[in-house]
Formats: structure tokens, C-alpha cells, sequence
């Protein structure tokens, strides 16, 4: 699905693949279609949305599985998208887009039907025995659509005709690992998210700086893309021992197809790249499903994405279509077996998306920060500390991504909907609770200094606030989206709450089902913890004990094990100047002790998963949940034993 967004238009298929390419062609636009529909319908009036009986995720089909750790990132990416945009003016280029794909999506079924008329003879319809996927462009109308918003932003925004650099090359189907090998994720105690802001615009958001502040050194740092390039880290992660590194984001050999050549900076005032973001974001979460990974040391979700799934849904809305456009060649006879994706292909295609999805997600942590008033050393911190793993994905170390998210809550009053499963000896309970940022506590703060903005945080800097499902689903602030936090709560560690879902109740650990009951001493006792607990020190100590990064670090980095990452990221702020202090202050989050209540030892709270949605969504599936008397599994995925 993703050939249409970030396949090179150089690119080469051979003849008797045309059709094959052209249905890849057209789930790519029925994606983009999807997309902003969905996108678009965050939008309507709170009555319609309250309206729909159905439980159907609405923001969260943005909630892309990327294997980056940063699911809290790209929730706060799809804020910022949906801000922006939140004025009916500012969206009309939306309907527009979505009339112009109609035209296209009309015009590849109508090449594909003559296609077929004329038995597959590609001289008949003017191509040869080998087409570029530029001509195909060209044939279905897709310059048009790209060159619409090209004139709209003034020339910005590249299109295929004026710069290859809009798309990447992605392989066509051959041999490949097994699509499960290569999108296994734990997301043991969270998988993480992002969205907002206008960076082209002086920031208005702190009074207390002015706008050059914000921006000043962003002038003479290099953006993350840049900076991946600078390091040429194929196939591998690590940042040293290379006098001439290789071609940057690229890789050889059977893994090439994760090479990515397309143009990915974030910009929030692009359409086309809105339109990539929220489309590949669709793909690598509809669909996407866990499991429980039970037994010591290591129980923890499994989760994994599912390329076929989306496939196969997608398949059906394009035969609806085809039917209700074509009644002269049967769609039986037009599309064969042989025509459909392998899972191969599907895999390979996934994990080139995942690249790209990633360092789009690693430079808007660098732009947020500066957006924001960070120090130049800040985002110096966050643009080293962020690594590629051995499948090419940028990883930007868990400590750094929550500091400018954290400071973003706060200057922006970014709304969270924070819901804990706790397990009493009985069974569980669920609780929501609204955390609000307290902008008066925050402006009470000294001015941006390194120190400031990775220490702990003060109880005043947010208010938690207990809610009721039955608010939650009918509240005035319901069809607000909001940052919502999933966590998990219990006396012990997080392997063993895992390990008692896996039990079935047979085990030593109790019961992994609902605790139904009006009174209960263990969950009443445990309700003013939540609300006496300071949430912006909760957040940090849980991001600074968190594994830095999605993978295990090499020894050769810093000539010694250091499996976390935590040592790697303490160097890399010695190395961007940070005081004395600020290191200590890093150093106390990272310790996993039973008294912080969060991490390894979630007495008070942990955080399992992040991502945006709109709380009266969150509250019905709950609800759902809790009648169906099931596990407290992950919300937003297909669960399989």
C-alpha cells in the first residue's frame, strides 16, 4: 500500500506486473482516502460523535507500531496535527485532496480495465515491455494531485516532478524473512507516541521568551535526517569507529528495501507530508495485535502488527468500489490470485515505512524542543542520544523524548485521560483519571535551563482528578481529544501482572478477571496514592528507568555492558554540557526502586501505553470491556492467545 507514497518514480516494473502494480497503486490511494476520512471525522459535532452507538477507534488508527519505543511521541504528533488544523478554514484542502483522489483512484480502475480489454498487450496502451512508475503516475493523474497542494503552499512542498526526493525506493515482492520475525515488539511497560505545532510561526505558547529564542539555535544544528546521513550507520547502530562512513539510511544487500531516500523533515504547514504521516501511520496500526509473553524474567505484550490484515480489509472496500463503478468486467475476472500481494512483499514494504516513520518522529522531537524556548545543549541531547538499530529505525532514547513532550504538556495544556488497571487479591479495577497541566505552577518556574527541564518536576505542575466511566463517555470535553495514558498497577512486579493475565486464574497470582464489587479495602486504599502522587516526577522516573532504547547496546559503545542504555545517555549529556546536577537528577529517575511505585515495581503506577484518542471512544471500550469481564489487556489491539 505504501508504492504510492514512497515508491521512486524511476522505478521500474516490468509489463506483465502492470496490473499487479496498479492494484498496489490503488490501495495506496483507498489508504490516503481512509486516512483523512478518519482523520477528518475527529472533527465533527460532539452530538454526532456521541451519536455513533459504535465502539470504533478514531484517533487511535493513528496509533502506529513502529518498534521505536515512541508511541508517546507520535500521540503527541497527532495533537499537534489535529491542533493545528482544528479551524474549519484551515481544512479545506482536506475535501479538496479527497475530491482529487476520487479522480484518481477513477482513472488507475478505468487503465486497469483497459488493461485487461486489451489482454494484457502493454504496446496498446503505450507502454513498452518495461514502465517506470513515473509513467504510470502520469497515466492515472497523480502529478496533478501532488502539484494541487504544490501551488496551494506556494511551490513548498515537492512533488514527484520537481524532486525525486517525495518518495523512496520500495522493493517489488522477493525472497524475504518472515514477515513475523521482522514485527515481533514488546511493549512491555509501554510502546510510545506524538503531535503539534506550527514551526514556521513565532511561538506565542511562552511569554517569557521571545520568538528568535525559540528558534536561534535551530539555525546551526543539524536535523536529525541530516544527522543520520552524517553518520552513514549501516547496517548497524553504533556512532563510532567509521573515518568514512557509507551512504547515509542506507543498506545493502537483502536488507535494501529499508533504504529510504524520501524527503522527511517534519513540517507541520505541509500537506503532502500530513497526508504521508497520517496515511503510513493508518497502515502500521489498523490491524495490529498482542498477546501475553508469560514467564519469568521476561513476561511482558508481545505485539506485532499485521500487514495482511489491513490487506485483506483494504481489498474489500476497493472490490465495493470497483462494483459500484464497473459493471462490465467482473472483478473476478479482472483481479486473480496471482495479482494480490504476497506477504513478503507486504513485510518488506511495512518495514520501509517504519524507517521512514521513524526519523520523521526523531527530527520533530528535535524541532519540538526548539519550537518550545530548549536550550541549544538540550537539543543537542536529543539529536545524539538518538540511535539506529539494526533493522534501520531511529530510535531517540527514552529519556530524552519525554523532555520536551513533558514541557509541551505543560505550556500547551495538552489534556490527558490517564486509566489504571490495579489488581487487588480479588481481581481488577479500572479508574480513570483527568490529568490537567497547571500552567501557573509551571510559569512559577525558573526560566529554560537544562537543569529545569529534566528535574523531577514539582506535585503543583499537574492536577489529577478522578473520573467516572459514565463521565468519561458523556462529559463536554469527551470529543476532546486527549493524550491518553494506559497503565497498570499492582503489588509486585510488571512481569508477574503480566504472568496472572497468563494464568487464567489457575495460578498463585488470583484472578486476572474484573473484581465486581461496590466495596473494596485494597483498591480504596490504594485511589489516594494516585491523587497525592506527583505525576511529573512519576513521568520522569518512569521514561529515566525505562531501557533507553529498543535494543541492546553493544559493548564496544562505551567499552563496557551497558544493556539499558542508561550510560550511553548519561555520556551524551556530559557531552552536550549538562551540569552536575542535571546528570544527578537523571541518575535518581533511573533507579529502580520499590519506592517510586512506577517502573519495574508499579505500586502506584506504570505506563504500558500511550497514544491520542477521544476520551468518550476510551470509555466505551472500557465499558465493554469490563461487562465482557476480560483481561486487562492492551486497548486498540486484536488480542490472540
Amino acid at each position: 500500500m505504501a508504492t504510492l507514497l514512497l515508491a521512486s518514480p524511476a522505478k521500474e516494473t516490468r509489463g506483465q506486473d502492470l496490473k499487479r502494480t496498479l492494484l498496489h497503486i490503488l490501495h495506496g490511494l483507498q489508504a490516503v482516502e481512509d486516512a483523512l476520512e478518519t482523520f477528518s471525522l475527529a472533527y465533527s459535532p460532539h452530538d454526532v460523535l456521541l451519536s455513533d452507538p459504535e465502539h470504533k477507534d478514531i484517533l487511535a488508527n493513528f496509533d502506529a507500531h513502529v518498534g521505536d519505543t515512541a508511541c508517546h511521541m507520535r500521540a503527541q504528533m497527532v495533537w499537534e496535527v489535529y491542533q493545528h488544523y482544528r479551524e474549519p478554514e484551515s481544512r479545506t484542502w482536506i475535501d479538496e485532496a479527497l475530491i482529487a483522489l476520487a479522480q484518481v483512484k477513477a482513472d488507475t480502475v478505468a487503465l486497469m480495465v483497459a488493461l485487461h480489454k486489451k489482454n494484457g498487450y502493454m504496446r496498446a496502451l503505450g507502454f513498452g515491455s518495461r514502465v517506470r512508475y513515473g509513467q504510470i503516475f502520469d497515466r492515472i493523474g497523480w502529478p496533478s494531485f501532488i502539484d494541487m497542494f504544490d501551488k496551494r503552499m506556494g511551490g513548498h512542498c515537492r512533488g514527484h516532478q520537481r524532486s525525486e526526493s517525495w518518495y523512496s525506493d520500495i522493493s517489488t515482492p522477493m525472497p524475504s524473512t518472515p514477515a513475523e520475525s521482522e514485527s515481533d515488539r514488546t511493549i512491555s511497560d509501554f510502546k510510545i507516541d506524538c503531535s503539534r505545532i506550527n514551526y514556521t510561526q513565532p511561538s506565542s505558547r511562552n511569554p517569557q521568551l521571545p520568538s528568535s529564542r525559540a528558534f536561534s539555535a535551530l539555525d546551526d544544528l543539524s536535523t536529525i535526517p541530516d544527522l543520520l546521513r552524517s553518520r552513514g550507520l549501516s547496517p548497524g547502530w553504533s556512532l563510532h569507529g567509521s573515518s568514512s562512513p557509507p551512504p547515509p539510511l542506507q543498506t545493502t544487500g537483502s536488507h535494501s528495501y529499508r533504504s529510504i531516500t524520501t524527503e522527511c523533515s517534519w513540517d507541520i504547514t505541509n500537506y503532502l507530508m500530513i497526508i504521508r504521516f497520517l496515511s503510513l501511520c493508518r497502515l502500521l496500526s489498523v490491524g495490529k495485535r498482542a498477546k501475553v509473553q508469560a514467564g519469568f524474567p521476561n513476561a511482558a505484550i508481545r505485539a506485532r502488527t499485521d500487514p495482511e490484515f489491513i490487506y485483506t480489509q483494504t481489498s474489500k472496500v476497493i472490490q465495493k468500489y470497483y462494483e459500484s463503478v464497473e459493471q462490465e468486467v467482473p472483478w473476478g475476472k479482472l483481479i486473480t490470485w496471482e495479482d494480490m500481494a504476497r506477504k513478503t512483499f507486504l513485510a518488506r514494504e511495512e518495514e520501509a515505512v517504519q524507517v521512514w516513520l521513524s526519523t520523521l518522529t526523531a527530527d520533530w522531537s528535535v524541532k519540538l524542543a526548539g519550537e518550545i524556548g530548549l536550550t541549544a545543549s538540550m537539543r543537542s541531547y536529543i539529536r545524539t542520544s538518538t540511535l539506529i538499530s539494526p533493522r534501520q529505525i531511529s530510535c531517540v532514547a527514552s529519556h530524552a523524548s519525554i523532555v520536551p513532550i513533558r514541557a509541551e504538556w505543560l505550556l500547551s495544556g495538552t489534556p490527558i485521560l490517564m486509566l489504571i488497571r490495579r489488581f487487588c487479591s480479588k481481581g481488577y479495577h479500572s479508574t480513570f483519571y483527568r490529568v490537567s497541566p497547571n500552567p501557573a505552577a509551571w510559569q512559577a518556574r525558573p526560566p529554560f535551563k537544562n537543569l529545569c527541564a529534566v528535574n523531577v518536576g514539582k506535585a503543583s505542575w499537574f492536577n489529577i482528578v478522578p473520573v467516572s466511566t459514565e463521565e468519561v463517555q458523556s462529559a463536554s470535553w469527551t470529543t476532546t481529544p486527549h493524550f491518553v495514558l494506559i497503565s497498570n498497577s499492582h503489588e509486585g512486579t510488571n512481569g508477574e501482572f503480566y504472568d496472572r493475565i497468563a494464568e487464567d486464574g489457575y495460578g498463585e497470582l488470583g484472578n486476572p478477571w474484573p473484581h465486581e464489587t461496590d466495596h473494596c479495602e485494597e483498591y480504596e486504599a490504594h485511589l489516594p496514592k494516585v491523587l497525592e502522587s506527583n505525576f511529573a516526577s512519576i513521568v520522569m522516573g518512569f521514561f529515566g528507568q525505562h531501557d533507553q532504547y529498543p535494543f541492546e547496546l553493544s559493548p564496544e559503545t562505551e567499552g563496557c555492558s551497558d544493556e539499558g542504555g542508561h550510560k550511553h545517555v548519561a555520556k551524551k549529556m556530559v557531552d552536550a554540557r549538562f551540569g552536575g546536577r542535571a546528570l544527578e537528577q537523571y541518575w535518581q529517575s533511573c533507579k529502580e526502586s520499590m519506592e517510586s511505585g512506577t517502573g519495574e515495581y508499579p505500586w502506584l503506577y506504570t505506563f504500558e501505553h500511550a497514544y491520542l484518542e477521544l476520551p468518550f471512544v476510551v470509555g466505551r471500550q472500557v465499558e465493554e470491556i469490563m461487562e465482557k469481564r476480560i483481561k486487562p489487556v492492551p486497548i486498540g489491539y486484536r488480542w490472540w492467545l
